[in-house]
């Protein structure tokens, strides 16, 4: 069995609009292992984005825990400081409902492309 990397317990995500509040994201667990590839599906406004958004901190999340590589990176509030948060985030790579492809660039080289700044080697990255 694979180790798990991404853990995600119990997670709300709830936002105030005006007088009224709106759940977005009620109650989620999922647990990721190593190299398993997951998609999420569901209506327009269903709380997809709202989700994979919490996984790295894009969005802070209302309740829940999330675990990363074994560090809890939330529990009822954020547990890193910025600069362990944008550590953490180099190892996590999404790519969004809207994420725009440069047209100049292939297929591999847009992939490729979150891997710009990282430590990794050329042969590394490819690989990845």
């Amino acid at each position: 069995m694979n180790r798990e990397i991404i853990k995600l317990d119990h997670i709300d995500v709830t936002f105030q609009q005006k007088r009224r509040q709106i759940q977005a994201v009620k109650d989620v667990t999922i647990h990721i292992n190593e190299g398993d590839i997951y998609g999420i599906v569901g209506y327009s406004g269903a709380g997809k984005s709202t989700l994979v958004r919490v996984i790295n901190l894009l969005q802070v999340p209302s309740a829940g825990t999330i675990t990363v590589d074994d560090d809890v990176i939330y529990q009822d509030k954020v547990t890193l400081s910025a600069s362990q948060l944008r550590e953490k985030r180099r190892d996590i790579g999404m790519i969004f409902q809207h994420f725009n492809l440069m047209a100049q660039l292939t297929a591999e080289e847009n992939v490729v492309f979150a891997l710009k700044h990282s430590d990794l080697s050329k042969e590394e990255k490819k690989r990845k």
